[in-house]
């Protein structure tokens, strides 16, 4: 199941020459979304893995809270589109281990959005391309218990110039990562990362507005506590007399 909200404050054209303040006031929804994955091994060192993600229709619904009290039912038709990521890891070395990933957006498919504003239906054609990812990472084992891991991924826009805007300035990403695992026990590591997200320069190119993001990045610090084996894994029985 997947959870979607939308929570969006924009500001919108209004003659002559001015603006005014409009919100979409959390918009939301449910739905079931199907997955699945393969994992092929063929040596002990090698493994590849594909896994794909189906589209989620979202029918985001909530207010429009506009100018002079305007408050219409809104309904967003918005889609997380469908995916395919290949992935592949190598163990070169007993310290050594390579990792690749290849992934696949169906973003042009979301190229329309419905749009039901106070009763009246409309499409808005919003310019989205497919997006191709490609990254290349590596890990090296200090010790037994230190892993140090580190990459890099490049995303393709899923917007040109032509069709971006200051709402959505979508263009291509590069991530840098480092991070450090820690295990804590045999079945338990803990593990601390650092990202930098370049989220490229977002070219607008329109006869309305023209423009770039000279500093368009972010950074990303996460925490992992994984459990190879739950603490209490092996400690129930069912029927029988056990033994």
């Amino acid at each position: 199941m997947t959870y979607g909200v939308l929570d969006w404050k924009l500001k919108v054209a209004a003659p002559p020459g001015s603006e005014t303040g409009v919100r979409l006031d959390k918009l939301d929804d449910w739905k079931a979304t199907g997955r699945i994955g393969l994992v092929l091994h063929p040596r002990e060192d090698f493994f590849l893995s594909v896994y794909y993600n189906g589209k989620t229709d979202f029918s985001l619904r909530g207010s429009f809270n506009g100018p002079a009290g305007l408050n219409p039912d809104l309904d967003l038709d918005l889609p997380l589109v469908q995916f395919v990521q290949v992935s592949s890891y190598w163990q070169v070395t007993d310290r050594i281990a390579l990792l690749g990933t290849f992934g696949w957006e169906d973003w042009s498919d979301a190229d329309t959005v419905k749009v039901t504003l106070g009763g009246v239906t409309t499409g808005a054609t919003i310019g989205f391309n497919d997006t191709y990812k490609i990254g290349l990472g590596a890990n090296y084992r200090l010790n037994d218990e230190w892993l140090l891991q580190t990459g890099v991924m490049y995303d393709t826009s899923a917007l040109k110039n032509k069709d971006r805007t200051a709402a959505l300035p979508i263009d291509e990403q590069i991530r840098f990562a480092i991070g450090v695992r820690h295990d804590l026990t045999d079945s338990v590591n803990l593990g601390l990362s650092f990202v930098y997200v370049n989220l490229g320069d977002a070219e607008i190119r329109k006869p309305s507005l023209r423009g770039d993001y000279k500093s368009n990045h972010g950074f990303v610090v996460g925490m992992t506590l994984a459990f190879k084996e739950l603490p209490w894994s092996g400690k129930a029985t069912f029927g029988g007399s056990g033994g």
